[in-house]
This record gives structure tokens, sequence and C-alpha cells, in this order.
């Protein structure tokens, strides 16, 4: 289950996910996030990051692996709601967190 509030994504109780705008984060992380990715990151493109329980990945196969089913599941989110407009999809958020909030054992 994946609950939108206050820019971070949580996805189940045991890891989180904050995605922003690389235009709504402070010069010095971006320049940070810069570092990591190894060139520029545009204005209008969004940053991911995941928290969560390490878990050991062996070797250049498998790092590739775990990327490429990293990338498919978010091109698979991201697609479910490509055709949304914005304000709607603000609404359906905004329902499901009050909705999490209110039902929340």
């Amino acid at each position: 289950m994946e609950i939108l509030y206050d820019g971070v994504v949580w996805i189940e109780s045991s890891q989180d996910i904050s995605v922003r705008t690389a235009s709504d984060l402070p010069v010095s992380f971006r320049s940070v996030v810069e570092q990591l990715v190894g060139r520029s990151v545009a204005p209008d493109e969004q940053v991911s990051i995941a928290v969560g329980p390490a878990r050991l990945v062996r070797g250049l196969e498998e790092r590739a692996a775990a990327r490429h089913r990293l990338v498919a599941f978010l091109e698979r989110r991201a697609a479910e709601i490509d055709d949304l407009p914005f304000e709607e999809a603000e609404k359906v958020i905004d329902e499901a967190v009050e909705f999490a909030r209110h039902n929340h054992h």
C-alpha cells in the first residue's frame, strides 16, 4: 500500500521513499545528487530517495538486475498515473491519506 504525505511516499511500514522535483531541492542537496549520478540534474527532473533495510547485493550482475527491477517498478507506477491530471492526483492522494489516518490499526 502506498500513501503520499507531505511529499513522502510511504510504501508498507518498513520502507519509505521521498520524491521531489529537482527545482524544489536546496542547492547543496542538488549538488550532492549530481555528484552521485555523475551528471547535472535538470530543474524539472524528479529525484527519488529510498530508505529501507540494507540488502546485500553481490556482484555487478546482481546490482544491475536489482537496478533493472527498481526502474521497471518505478516506470509501472508512473504509467499508472500518467494520464491523470495533477489536481485529480492530489485529490486522490489527500483522500487516501485521510482514509489511512482514520483506519490505521
